[in-house]
């Protein structure tokens, strides 16, 4: 929920999708793998 919520913020306030692009691939890189895991088990209980 928090990672959606993340995109759509990125998606509407910069300019350059590639930019956005750019941004969560380092914000991904940084929190690793785990998320995903969180991100699906957040995805199927909500």
């Amino acid at each position: 929920m928090l990672y959606s919520n993340l995109n759509t913020y990125n998606h509407n306030n910069l300019s350059s999708h590639k930019l956005a692009s750019n941004f969560n691939a380092q914000i991904m890189n940084r929190i690793g793998h785990p998320t995903f895991k969180l991100s699906s088990m957040a995805k199927c209980k909500f």
